[in-house]
């Protein structure tokens, strides 16, 4: 009866752990959506692809490809994305 009880136990305490792989694949499903929340996010601020450096506002024409570029800015788009957002500030403070 003991015995029973043990294996019970176990059996429910090892189904809630997720395998490697599928960790892997939600860690992979959050970074790409994450990445994609963030370049899309640039575009809100009129930034276009970048062309100078490896950042997030490089363009993806396949998922090896997006998987390559990094989750950062650039310095050139980070200066770009600073303008954006301190003419944003400024035009808001002219409205008010």
């Amino acid at each position: 009866m003991q015995c029973d009880e043990e294996e019970k136990s176990t059996t429910k305490d090892a189904s809630w752990v997720l395998s490697w792989k599928e960790v892997l694949q939600d860690s992979l499903a959050l970074r790409r959506a994450l990445q994609t929340l963030v370049h899309e996010s640039c575009h809100l601020f009129h930034l276009e692809h970048c062309v100078y450096y490896q950042c997030v506002m490089n363009g993806a024409n396949h998922l090896a490809e997006s998987d390559a570029s990094p989750m950062h800015l650039c310095p050139i788009c980070l200066r770009k994305l600073d303008s954006a957002v301190s003419k944003t500030r400024t035009t808001q403070h002219v409205n008010i």
